[in-house]
C-alpha cells in the first residue's frame, strides 16, 4: 500500500510512545526493494497521524498505522512485511530511525506478518530528519519477501433477492475478485431448494448465472472463486425467494458510505425493483445514529423518493432503512454512512455494467469516481481484469489508458468479463467492479398477435411483441415497429419484454403486414414479421377499365369476404344511383356499357347469412368523345404563286361541330375560322413547304386536329412541275397490295421522271421515265406515307403523297392452362411429336393427366405420325393404355417400341386397336430399364388421330437417383394481322415480369406458336400459383400492349353431378359426416381446364343459393383434373350442421373462367394426402402422454406427397376464428409423419373450453404451400 506523508507539519503536542524496532536491523543489509513484491491497497492500507516537528532540531515525527484490509492473511517466505519510505522529494531529509536500508539505499521499516492478521493493525513511530526545515513528500509502500503466500480471492455472491415463479432470475457475482490482482473464476451450487423443485441453475462458471424458479419458496446458492494460483475463496451465498402469485419487490439501498460533518450526504435507492415490473413507493428511515446526534427523520429530504439525503450533525455511524412497496408486498433494505473525520476515503464506481460484441472496443467510465474531501492527494485510477470468459488471451496491457477514468479495452471473444476500479487519495483506497457481457447472439423476438398468417375481425387488432435476451439483455429503447411500412414505434407501450400497441386507427381490409426489431445491449439485433388478413364482412368489386370516353364498356368483377357467416346476396348498382341493377344469390361478373360522360360510384352491395351488411364502390369516369378531324388540301404542290383549296371536316359521335378553323402556314395562328363550313382556299405566295392546320371545336368545347401528309403544302419556284398520288385500297389487312397512280403537269415543258417512295424513308424505291403507275405489297402494319416525286425537263420537281393504312390486330391465347409437375400416371415425363396440326395440341398434352386436353395431328400426318414418352428414370413397363379423343380418331394399328437410355431397342410390338372402343388397353412383358416409349401409326389416315390420354403400367428401376423433375409447361399462342416486333412476357400474380418468352423479335404475319416451360429467366420452375401471358407489339413506332387479365374471364358456369370433367362426383344419400371422428365429407370434382371454384352447403327446399350455411369454397383456384374438397360437417357458426326440419343438406357449386391469358402452376409444392387427430376429445389435465413420450396433448397423423421444408403447425378457433398457435417443423420427409399439440396458445397458456381446428401447411424450399388440411378437436376440462 503507497500512502504519502507531506511536511514539515504544524507543531502539535503530542506524547509519542517510542516502540522497540519490530525486527533486528542487523539482518536486513542485504535487502533488495526490486526483488520484493509490491502489496497493492486491496491489501496493506497505510496511515500516518499524530504527527510533530521540532522547530530547534528540524526533526518530524509521526505515527505510521498499517492495516491489512485484504480479509486474508498476509504470507511472505521471511515472515516480514517491509514498509519502505520512497521517493523523498528533499535530498537532505533523512530517515534516521529506519531498521535497515535497501541495497538501492531506500530506508525501510520491518513488521512482522503474524501480527498483521486479517483486519490487524500494527503501528510503528517513524522519525524524518529535516535539518533546513524544508517542504517534502514520500511515499511509504508495502512489500514483501519474494515468493510471497498468495492472497484467497473474494466471493461476492450479491444480495438477496425476491422473484416470481416462471420468470428468470439472474445471481450476480461481478462483485468477486482477487486481492492480488489475480484474473478469477466462479463455481456456484445450489445449496438448499423448496421441495419438489427441478430448478437448474445455469451459467454456473460465470459472474451471472440463471434460474427459472418451478416451485414457490427459498433457492440458496454459494459461490466460490479461484484466482491463478488455484486458491479458492471462501463461499458466498445468496437467497432467492420465489412467489406463485405476488413476488415481493427487491430493496437496495445502495452501497455504505463515508462522509463527513456538515457535508451532505445522497443515499441511492434507483436500483430498486420488483419482479413484476410495478411501480414502487419509497420510504426511507433513520434506524440508528451517533449518541452525539441530534438529527430525526425529519432532517432526511426526499425521504419518499428514490434518492434522500441528509446532513450529518456528529461523527460516528448512521444506519437508514429504505422501505419499497409494490401496493401489494414489502422489503426493506438498509445502508451504512460512517461519519469521519478527514481524511475520508474515497469513493471508487466503475460505472454501470455494459454490453457489447467481440472485436468492439468497449470504454469504461470511472468518472462518477471521487474523493469526499478532495485530498490529500489528487485521486489516482488504476484499472485491472478481474475475470475473463474461458479463452480469452486478454491481459491488463490490453487496457488502454488503464491509469484513466475512461480507458478502453476491446473483447476477443464472447462471454463475461469483469474489470476493477481502484482511486486512491494517496493515503486511503476503494475499488469498484464493473460486468460487461460480450455476445454476438441476437435476442429473441415474436410477434404474438396477429400471427403470422392468421385473420382477425377487427380493423383495430392488438399488435403484440414479446422479446427477450439470456445474455446481456435487452435494450428497450432500441425497439422498431412498422405497419405496412409507416413507423409506429414511439405508439407502443413497451416494456421489458413485450410491446403492445392498442390502434386508434383502423388498419385497412386484407393483407396487413407487422415488422418489428429489437437489440440486446451488446447490439445485436432481431427482428419479427407477422403477415396477416384484416377480414370482415366486405364486398369487394374490381372494375376494368375505370376511365375511358363514352361509350365506356367496363369488366366489373364480383367478389366479397365473410368470416363469420355467408354471403347470400350480391347487387350492383352500376349508376350509382340508389337503384341496384342486378341480384346474384353466387357471384358472377358482369359487363356494363356507360353511354353518357360522367362518374359513376358503381356499387358492390353484400348480404351476410349473419344479417349484416356491406358495400364497396368504385369509381368509373366517363369522358365527352372528343371530335374526329380530317382534311385535305389540292392541288398540294405546284409553282409559286399557288392557290389551294383547303377541305376539312369533322364529326361528333356523341354532340356537333360548333366550330372549323385553319392555320394556313402552320405558325400557330389560326387564319381562318366558320361555324358551318371547313372549306376554304388560299393562295400561297411564298416558296416553301407549309404544314397546314386544320382544328374543329365540338358543343363541349373538345377540340381534334388534322395534321398530316394530306396538308402539307410544297410550293416551288416559278415553272416548277404539279405531282398528283392516288392509291386503292388505302387500307387494308396485310399483305396489303396497292396500286399506285402517278401523274404530273408542267406549265412550261414536260415531265422526265416519275418516282415512288414507298415508306418515306427518303430513297426512292421505283422510277419510270414514262409512267407514274405502280403498285407495292405493305406486310407492315400501321401508317404509310407513300411519296411521289415528278421531274420536268428543266429539272424542277413536285412533290405529293399519299396514306396507306394496314390494319394491325392481335391475339393471345395460352394452349392448356394448367402447366407444372402434374400428378398423373406420366408425372415427370417429357413428350415429343413429329407433327401435330398446331401447338395448342402439344404431345404434353396426352400425358398432363387431363383428358380434357388431348394430343392431335393433322389429317395429311396421320399415317406417318408419332408420339413418343421419355421418362426421368429407367422403368419396368408392364403396359400402356390409350384414351382417344373418340373411337373414330384412334390409330387402327400402331407399333409399340422400347428404348434403353442408350438408344437401343429392348423390345417391339404391334397392336391393333378395335373400333368400338375409345380406349384400349395393351400389355407388355414386364420389359425392364425402360427409357422411351413410341407409338407409331401404320397404315393409311384421312382423318386426325386424337390422343386424350397416354398412361403407363410402370415402375421405377432400383438404385436410380435421377434428375429433378421437370415441369409440363404449355404454348402461347399468337396471331399478328401485319409484320411487327413482338415481345412475349410471364408475369406473375403480383404483376412482377418473371419470363421473357420472346425479347422484341421481328415477325411476320399469321400464327405463332411458342412454348413456355413453366421457367422463369433463371431456368428455375415458378412457384405454384397464376401466372400470365402479355404480348407487346408495336405499331407506327409506338408500344401496345395486350394484357387480357382484367377483361376476359369470371364467366360463371354451372357445375353438374356427373363422372366427366367440368362435374361434381355424386355420393351417397344420405352422407354421415362425424367431425370428432376424423371423418369428413370428401367433396371430389374434376375440371376440363384450371378454373375457379365455389362450393357451399345448403339446404335443399328452402331459398336455393341464398339459404347455404357453410362455405367450403369461394372462387378459389384449382388445376385441371381431378380435384377434392373436405366438409368437415360445420355451419358457418361453427355449429354441427342440421338441416330445417323435413329438408336435407346438399351440395352446390359453381365454376368460373379463368382470363384467357392465365396459366396455373400446380404440383411444385407438397400435398397433405391425410390427416387425423388422436384424441379429437381433450383435457389439457389427463396426464397422458403419447406413443413419443409426450406429455399430454393431440397427435396429428398426417401423410405427406413430397418432403418439405417447412411443416406449420396452426390452431384456430372455430368460434372465433382466430389464429392461436403457430409451430414449424423444419425438414420433414415424404410419407407418413406426425404433429402435435400440447392444447396451449402462443404465450404457452391452455386454451379456453371449445372447439379447435387444428390443421398443417406444407411449404417447400421453393415457397410452394399445400392447402391447409385441419382436423377439428374439442378441448374440455
Amino acid at each position: 500500500m503507497k500512502r504519502r506523508l507531506s511536511g514539515p507539519a504544524l507543531l502539535v503536542a503530542l506524547l509519542l510512545i517510542h516502540a522497540a524496532p519490530l525486527f533486528a536491523v542487523s539482518a536486513l543489509a542485504q535487502i533488495e526493494i526490486a526483488s520484493l513484491t509490491y502489496l497493492g491497497d486491496s491489501v496493506i492500507q497505510v496511515d500516518f497521524s499524530r504527527r510533530m516537528f521540532n522547530r530547534r532540531t528540524g526533526e518530524e515525527t509521526t505515527t505510521v498505522t498499517v492495516t491489512n484490509v485484504s480479509g486474508a492473511p498476509i504470507e511472505s517466505t521471511d515472515g516480514n512485511l517491509y514498509l519502505a519510505m520512497e521517493n523523498i522529494t528533499v535530498a537532505t531529509v533523512t530517515v534516521p530511525s529506519a531498521d535497515g536500508t535497501s541495497v538501492e539505499g531506500i530506508p525501510f521499516y520491518v513488521f512482522e506478518v503474524a501480527s498483521l492478521g486479517p483486519g490487524a493493525a500494527v503501528q510503528r513511530q517513524v522519525v524524518f530528519d529535516n535539518p533546513q526545515r524544508a517542504r517534502f513528500n514520500v511515499d511509504a509502500n508495502a512489500y514483501v519477501s519474494a515468493g510471497a503466500t498468495n492472497h484467497k480471492p473474494i466471493a461476492d455472491a450479491g444480495s438477496n433477492a425476491n422473484g416470481l415463479v416462471g420468470s428468470e432470475i439472474r445471481l450476480d457475482g461481478s462483485g468477486s475478485y482477487d486481492p492480488d490482482g489475480d484474473l478469477i473464476t466462479y463455481s456456484w451450487t445450489q445449496t438448499d431448494w423448496p421441495n419438489g423443485s427441478n430448478v437448474e441453475l445455469t451459467g454456473t462458471d460465470g459472474p451471472v448465472p440463471r434460474l427459472v424458479p418451478d416451485v414457490a419458496g427459498n433457492y440458496s446458492f454459494e459461490l466460490i472463486v479461484t484466482d491463478d494460483e488455484q486458491e479458492a475463496s471462501d463461499p458466498d451465498t445468496v437467497t432467492i425467494t420465489a412467489s406463485s402469485v405476488v413476488a415481493p419487490p427487491n430493496a437496495d439501498a445502495g452501497r455504505d458510505q463515508q462522509g463527513q460533518v456538515g457535508q451532505v450526504v445522497t443515499v441511492d435507492g434507483t436500483s430498486s425493483s420488483d419482479p413484476q415490473k410495478l411501480a414502487l413507493t419509497f420510504a426511507w428511515t433513520l434506524v440508528s445514529k451517533p449518541p452525539a446526534s441530534t438529527l430525526t427523520e425529519t432532517a432526511i429530504s426526499g425521504r419518499d423518493q428514490p434518492q434522500a439525503s441528509f446532513m450529518p450533525d456528529a461523527e460516528g455511524q448512521y444506519d437508514l432503512q429504505l422501505e419499497v412497496d409494490n401496493g401489494t408486498a414489502t422489503d426493506v433494505d438498509t445502508v451504512v454512512v460512517n461519519v469521519l473525520p478527514p481524511n475520508l476515503a474515497p469513493v471508487a464506481d466503475a460505472g454501470s455494467d455494459q454490453a457489447s460484441q467481440p472485436g468492439q472496443a468497449v470504454t469504461l467510465d470511472g468518472t462518477a469516481s471521487h474523493d469526499p474531501d478532495n485530498g490529500p492527494q489528487a485521486l489516482s485510477s488504476t484499472w485491472t481484469l478481474v475475470s475473463l470468459p474461458p479463452g480469452s488471451a486478454l491481459t491488463n496491457a490490453d487496457i488502454s489508458g488503464a491509469d484513466t477514468l475512461q480507458p478502453t479495452f476491446t473483447p476477443d471473444m464472447a462471454g463475461d468479463y469483469i474489470l476493477r476500479h481502484e482511486v486512491s487519495d494517496g493515503e486511503q483506497s476503494a475499488g469498484d467492479n464493473v460486468l460487461v457481457e460480450v455476445e454476438d447472439n441476437a435476442p429473441s423476438i415474436a410477434i404474438t398477435k396477429p400471427l403470422d398468417g392468421g385473420n382477425v375481425n377487427t380493423a383495430r387488432p392488438e399488435i403484440s411483441i414479446q422479446f427477450g435476451d439470456n445474455e446481456s439483455g435487452i435494450d428497450t429503447s432500441s425497439f422498431e415497429c412498422l405497419i405496412n411500412g409507416t413507423d409506429y414505434s414511439s405508439a407502443f407501450n413497451v416494456g421489458p419484454a413485450n410491446a403492445v400497441l392498442q390502434p386508434t386507427f383502423d388498419l385497412p381490409a386484407g393483407q396487413n403486414q407487422v415488422t418489428a426489431s429489437i437489440e440486446d445491449r451488446a447490439g445485436n439485433e432481431a427482428s419479427a414479421q407477422s403477415s396477416f388478413t384484416v377480414a370482415f364482412l366486405r364486398a369487394i368489386p374490381g372494375a376494368t377499365p375505370t376511365a375511358g370516353y363514352s361509350p365506356l364498356t367496363v369488366r366489373f368483377t364480383t367478389d366479397g369476404e365473410d368470416p363469420a357467416g355467408t354471403i347470400e346476396i350480391f347487387r350492383w348498382d352500376f349508376d350509382g344511383n340508389g337503384s341496384y341493377d342486378t341480384y346474384d344469390t353466387v357471384a358472377r361478373d358482369y359487363d356494363h356499357t356507360y353511354n353518357t360522360p360522367g362518374t359513376f360510384n358503381a356499387t358492390l352491395y353484400a348480404w351476410s347469412s349473419t344479417g349484416a351488411t356491406a358495400e364497396a364502390s368504385i369509381p368509373i369516369t366517363v369522358e365527352n368523345n372528343p371530335p374526329t378531324a380530317s382534311a385535305d388540301v389540292n392541288p398540294s404542290n405546284g409553282p409559286v404563286p399557288l392557290t389551294v383549296t383547303l377541305a376539312g371536316t369533322g364529326s361528333d359521335s356523341d354532340g356537333t361541330i360548333v366550330r372549323y378553323e385553319w392555320d394556313f402556314e402552320g405558325d400557330g395562328i389560326y387564319d381562318f375560322s366558320s361555324t358551318t363550313t371547313g372549306i376554304t382556299t388560299h393562295t400561297y405566295a411564298a416558296e416553301g413547304t407549309f404544314q397546314a392546320i386544320f382544328r374543329v371545336t365540338d358543343n363541349s368545347g373538345n377540340t381534334a386536329t388534322a395534321t398530316a401528309t394530306t396538308t402539307v403544302v410544297r410550293i416551288g419556284p416559278p415553272g416548277s412541275p404539279t405531282a398528283t398520288a392516288g392509291a386503292s385500297p388505302t387500307s387494308g389487312n396485310a399483305p396489303l397490295t396497292v396500286n399506285l397512280t402517278g401523274s404530273g403537269s408542267d406549265p412550261d415543258g414536260g415531265i422526265v421522271l416519275y418516282e415512288w417512295d414507298f415508306d418515306n424513308d427518303g430513297s426512292y424505291d421505283w422510277s419510270s421515265a414514262s409512267s407514274g403507275n405502280t403498285s407495292h405489297t405493305y406486310t407492315q402494319g400501321g401508317t404509310h406515307v407513300a411519296t411521289l416525286r415528278v421531274t420536268d425537263n428543266e429539272g424542277l420537281t413536285g412533290i405529293d403523297q399519299v396514306l396507306i393504312r394496314v390494319n394491325l390486330q392481335a391475339s393471345l391465347s395460352v394452349g392448356t392452362n394448367t402447366i407444372g409437375f402434374l400428378a398423373e400416371s406420366g408425372s415427370g415425363m417429357t413428350a415429343t411429336a413429329s407433327s401435330q396440326y398446331s401447338a395448342s395440341y402439344g404431345p404434353a398434352m396426352a400425358i398432363d393427366g387431363n383428358t380434357g386436353t388431348f394430343w392431335e395431328t393433322a389429317p395429311g400426318d396421320a399415317a406417318t405420325s408419332w408420339i413418343e414418352v421419355t421418362f426421368d428414370t429407367l422403368q419396368r413397363v408392364e403396359g400402356l393404355t390409350v384414351n382417344w379423343y373418340s373411337y373414330s380418331y384412334r390409330m387402327t394399328t400402331a407399333r409399340i417400341d422400347l428404348y434403353d437410355g442408350a438408344g437401343a431397342l429392348l423390345h417391339t410390338q404391334t397392336e391393333s386397336f378395335a373400333s368400338n372402343a375409345s380406349s384400349h388397353q395393351v400389355d407388355l412383358p414386364g420389359v425392364e430399364n425402360v427409357k422411351r416409349v413410341r407409338l407409331s401409326a401404320q397404315g393409311t389416315y384421312s382423318s386426325y388421330v386424337m390422343i386424350r390420354e397416354l398412361t403407363f403400367d410402370k415402375s421405377e428401376m432400383p438404385g436410380q437417383g435421377g434428375p429433378e423433375p421437370e415441369p409440363t409447361g404449355t404454348t402461347i399462342n399468337t396471331t399478328i394481322s401485319a409484320d411487327t416486333r413482338v415481345s412475349i412476357f410471364i408475369k406473375n400474380g403480383q404483376g412482377n415480369i418473371e419470363r421473357t418468352l420472346v425479347d422484341n423479335e421481328a415477325r411476320t404475319a399469321g400464327s405463332h406458336q411458342d412454348y413456355w416451360d413453366a421457367k422463369d429467366d433463371g431456368g428455375v420452375p415458378v412457384r405454384d400459383g397464376l401466372h400470365y401471358a402479355v404480348m407487346e407489339y408495336r405499331e407506327n413506332g409506338t408500344a401496345k400492349t395486350l394484357d387480357l387479365t382484367q377483361i376476359t374471364g369470371g364467366t360463371r358456369n354451372s357445375f353438374p353431378m356427373g363422372s366427366s370433367c367440368n362435374q361434381r362426383e355424386s355420393f351417397a344419400s344420405p352422407t354421415v359426416v362425424k367431425p370428432f371422428e376424423n371423418d369428413f365429407m370428401d367433396l371430389n370434382f374434376k375440371l376440363c381446364t384450371a378454373q375457379e371454384v365455389t362450393m357451399f352447403i345448403g339446404p335443399l327446399n328452402t331459398q336455393g343459393d341464398a339459404a347455404r350455411i357453410r362455405t367450403i369454397a369461394n372462387r378459389q383456384i384449382f388445376p385441371a383434373g381431378d380435384s377434392t374438397l373436405y366438409w368437415d360437417g360445420l355451419d358457418d357458426n361453427g355449429n354441427i350442421a342440421v338441416a330445417p326440419s323435413g329438408d336435407r343438406l346438399i351440395t352446390g357449386a359453381w365454376r368460373y373462367t379463368l382470363p384467357n391469358n392465365a396459366m396455373y402452376m400446380t404440383g411444385g409444392g407438397p400435398v397433405i394426402e391425410s390427416i387425423s387427430a388422436d384424441p379429437n376429445y381433450f383435457s389439457p389435465f389427463s396426464e397422458k402422454c403419447d406413443s413419443a413420450g409426450r406429455s399430454e396433448g393431440i397427435t396429428l397423423d398426417y401423410s405427406l406427397s413430397k418432403s418439405a421444408a417447412t411443416v406449420q403447425l396452426r390452431v384456430y378457433s372455430v368460434e372465433s376464428g382466430e389464429l392461436l398457435r403457430t409451430a414449424s417443423i423444419q425438414n420433414v420427409a415424404a410419407g407418413a409423419n406426425d404433429a402435435f399439440w400440447d392444447g396451449k396458445n402462443q404465450a404457452g397458456e391452455y386454451v379456453d373450453i371449445g372447439d379447435y381446428q387444428v390443421g398443417l401447411i406444407a411449404t417447400d424450399a421453393q415457397g410452394n404451400s399445400s392447402m391447409l388440411r385441419y382436423a377439428l378437436v374439442r378441448v374440455g376440462y
